[in-house]
């Protein structure tokens, strides 16, 4: 068998070597016109090995050319980063109305004046943006982005780039709609919690629903969006321990997982069949964790 394969490559190779003598011929000219380098002639066998192996390296050029073209395709064709370049989400659901509100309007109230209000707080009804610089962080803004500080060192500037864009975003279901295309633009999202042990309790199921959302929606979860889970109320009395928080949230994302899994994946897969969209181009609802794991 060793025989007749070594027979089949002499007349594969001296069917092959005709077809490229003049190529050989042309290429050993021209070497020697134009660069003085002088190749063996083709009677020579170093020539033959010598075309092959121009063959083979040409042939493994273009294909490596091939795949380098073909993952910059791929790269080149990942979205574009759809956020905004210094807009913060504060966000979480409202508590049920017997309860006191878990705090994100305060939030926003505090980071933009330093205290509270003298009136009070209405809880916002609907999305409230303000571009502004926190009290007691200009320090720190200097330090990492002069440019965001206001010009005339108040609180608020006319240049539509002075300072940090906070978004002060409702719980209240009717805006739920809203959250995909408010967290399209967020570089980073505070997401509000009553750390009361009873308030949190009853409100649980309402915070890891839309937590839920926040941790899969696309761009979050594409560009790796930071999700800051502030425990607010801590000065007051029953208080739980972040820990206890976290564990329990992460409890109730597994099951939350479990449960949409169950209502959607069996149909179509969720992966597939939710998303963002921002300029026409889709981003995929992300998977919670790992398979087949339990979330933490």
């Amino acid at each position: 068998s060793l025989s007749r394969f070594t027979n089949i490559n002499e007349i594969i190779m001296d069917a092959i070597k005709p077809l490229l003598k003049p190529y050989y011929i042309t290429a050993r000219t021209h070497l020697h016109s134009s660069f003085g380098i002088l190749l063996p002639p083709w009677s020579s066998p170093v020539a033959f090995q010598l075309t092959m192996s121009f063959i083979i390296n040409t042939i493994l050029f273009i294909l490596a050319l091939i795949y380098m073209l073909v993952q910059f395709s791929k790269k080149s064709g990942k979205p574009s980063d759809p956020r905004s370049k210094h807009n913060v989400l504060i966000t979480g659901p409202s508590s049920r109305s017997s309860l006191p509100a878990p705090g994100k309007t305060s939030l926003f109230k505090r980071l933009k004046l330093g205290r509270m209000p003298k009136n009070g707080v209405v809880t916002s009804m609907e999305p409230y943006k303000k571009r502004f610089v926190p009290v007691g962080w200009s320090e720190d803004i200097k330090r990492v982005a002069p440019s965001l500080l206001p010009s005339a060192g108040g609180a608020t500037d006319t240049r539509s780039s002075a300072g940090i864009e906070f978004v002060d975003f409702p719980g209240h279901p009717s805006q739920r709609l809203l959250l995909d295309s408010t967290l399209l633009e967020a570089r980073a999202v505070i997401f509000v919690v009553d750390s009361v042990k009873s308030r949190f309790q009853a409100n649980l199921r309402e915070y890891t629903r839309m937590l839920y959302d926040v941790l899969t929606h696309g761009v979050v979860s594409s560009f790796e969006t930071p999700v800051l889970i502030f425990c607010n109320k801590t000065d007051e009395a029953g208080l739980m321990t972040m820990d206890a928080i976290r564990k329990d949230l992460e409890s109730e994302l597994d099951r939350e997982r479990l449960s949409r899994e169950s209502e959607i994946g069996e149909i179509q897969g969720f992966s597939d069949t939710s998303g963002s969209r921002s300029g026409g181009k889709k981003y995929k609802s992300a998977f919670l964790g790992y398979k087949d794991e339990k979330f933490s």
